[in-house]
C-alpha cells in the first residue's frame, strides 16, 4: 500500500539519492522540476522498498510516473497489480526498451514529454556551420564587453529577482517566472545541489544561469539573458560548462517547435507511456 504525500523540501535529500542511482537522470523527473510545479499539478510521492512513486494531476485525473531508484519490471507489475491506474508516464527510452524485453508491457511514445539535449563540448566550442551565428555572437560579446562571471550570492539575490521580473515584461503569472523566484527565494537550501552563477557587465547582472549536475550530464533549471547585450547567452553557456568539463551532454528538457527549430538540438530523450 504506498501512501503518497505533497512533495516536500524535508524529503527532498532522500528523494535526490534515489534520483542519482537512477539509470537515466530526464529533466522532468528532477526534484526542482516537480517541486517548482507542485501546485500547479498537485505533485505526490510515496518512498516503499527502495524506490519513490510520484503522481500528479492531470485534468483532475491522477497520472503515475514511472517510479525512481531500484526500478525493475517485478516491482511495476506489483503496482500495476494493486492500482487501478493503468498507465505510467515519462518512461524514458532506456527504461522501456529494458521492459518491452517481455510480453507482460506495452508501450506508446509520448511525444509531450520529449526532452532535447546538446553535446556540452559543441555548447563550448562552437563548432562548424551549424554553430556559425552564436560563434560570431561570442566572439563580439567577448571582444566588445569587459564583463565578470561569479557564483550566485546571497546579496545578488533581490537584485537578481529585478532582473528576471524585467525580463519576462510583466508576465510574472508564467510558469518559468514563478520557477525563477521559488529558485531564488530557496537558494540557501537549494545550492546544496544546484550551481548558480551571474554575469556581470559594468556591475550590472545582464544574465543567469542555474543547472544540477547528474552523471554525464547538466540538467539546466533557468538561463536567462538580457537581450541587449549579443553573445551573452552563448558566453553564460560556455562559462558555466566549462565549470563542469566532465560533463558531456546538457540537457533543456521541453522545448517549444520554435526553441527547436532556433536551437537545433542534436539529441532527443524519447519518454513513452507505459500500458498494461
Amino acid at each position: 500500500m504506498l501512501n503518497f504525500e505533497p512533495i516536500s523540501i524535508d524529503k527532498m535529500e532522500d528523494y535526490i539519492k534515489l534520483y542519482s542511482i537512477n539509470k537515466v537522470q530526464n529533466l522532468s523527473a528532477s526534484f526542482y522540476y516537480m517541486w517548482f510545479r507542485r501546485k500547479i499539478s498537485n505533485y505526490q510521492w510515496a518512498f516503499a522498498d527502495n524506490l519513490c512513486w510520484v503522481r500528479f494531476q492531470k485534468n483532475n485525473q491522477w497520472q503515475y510516473r514511472v517510479p525512481i531508484g531500484d526500478v525493475n519490471e517485478q516491482k511495476i507489475a506489483a503496482f500495476f497489480s494493486t492500482k487501478d491506474a493503468l498507465e505510467l508516464t515519462d518512461i524514458p527510452e532506456e527504461t522501456a526498451s529494458e521492459f518491452a524485453k517481455t510480453n507482460n508491457f506495452r508501450f506508446e511514445e509520448d511525444s509531450e514529454k520529449i526532452e532535447y539535449m546538446f553535446s556540452s563540448e559543441n555548447l563550448k566550442s562552437l563548432p562548424g556551420e551549424k554553430y556559425h551565428l552564436r560563434r560570431q555572437n561570442l566572439k563580439y560579446f567577448n571582444w566588445y564587453y569587459d564583463y565578470r562571471f561569479v557564483p550566485i550570492r546571497a546579496k545578488y539575490i533581490k537584485e537578481l529577482k529585478h532582473f528576471i521580473k524585467a525580463e519576462f515584461e510583466g508576465q510574472i503569472n508564467k510558469p518559468e517566472f514563478q520557477q525563477s523566484h521559488q529558485l531564488l527565494d530557496n537558494w540557501k537550501i537549494f545550492r546544496q545541489n544546484l550551481s548558480g552563477y551571474v554575469l556581470r557587465v559594468n556591475k550590472k547582472i545582464i544574465g543567469v544561469i542555474i543547472g544540477e549536475k547528474q552523471k554525464d550530464q547538466v540538467l539546466i533549471h533557468l538561463q536567462k539573458t538580457h537581450p541587449a547585450y549579443k553573445g551573452a547567452a552563448e558566453t553564460i553557456t560556455k562559462l558555466y560548462l566549462e565549470q563542469t568539463p566532465e560533463v558531456t551532454q546538457t540537457n533543456y528538457g521541453l522545448m517549444s517547435m520554435a526553441e527547436i527549430k532556433k536551437q537545433k538540438p542534436e539529441q532527443k530523450l524519447i519518454k513513452f507511456k507505459l500500458l498494461a
